[in-house]
């Protein structure tokens, strides 16, 4: 489904995810970290997976990135998934997917408080996916 999709990879770290989504098809990613080291670890690690050719942007900040996407994986703790609610939000499209990851089994329900609180368009799926006391959420807007 990331064929010709436009993603973000926020929390980017070593960019592994966005990587990944470009492995995988992504027509662009865009990969935000507020670590600066973690930013140059991501240009590096785009440079060892042959990436660099994909059409990629790599910023500090979320709110630096002015066009919506298809796709926003992020793989960061519960509080700044809750502080960025809106905005993560606010940056997918209609018929676009987050998935959210780095929480705990008992975090879920306050972190998906926070996004129906938020959601500027429809929740019309959330899926969540356990690994022993990890979760994944999948959110899904019309």
């Amino acid at each position: 489904p990331l064929l010709n999709k436009n993603v973000i990879d926020l929390g980017c770290g070593s960019g592994i995810l966005g990587i990944a989504c470009a492995k995988r098809g992504a027509k662009s990613v865009t990969f935000i970290d507020n670590d600066f080291v973690a930013l140059g670890v991501t240009r590096e690690n785009i440079i060892k997976n042959n990436c660099q050719e994909i059409d990629h942007k790599i910023i500090s900040s979320l709110t630096k990135n002015s066009k919506k996407v298809d796709y926003i994986f992020a793989n960061i703790l519960l509080n700044p998934l809750r502080s960025m609610a809106k905005t993560i939000s606010s940056k997918v499209k209609a018929k676009g997917q987050i998935i959210l990851s780095g929480i705990l089994i008992d975090q879920v329900e306050s972190l998906l408080t926070s996004y129906e609180e938020h959601a500027d368009k429809k929740l019309i799926k959330i899926g969540v996916l356990h690994m022993k006391q990890w979760a994944c959420v999948q959110i899904s807007y019309e």
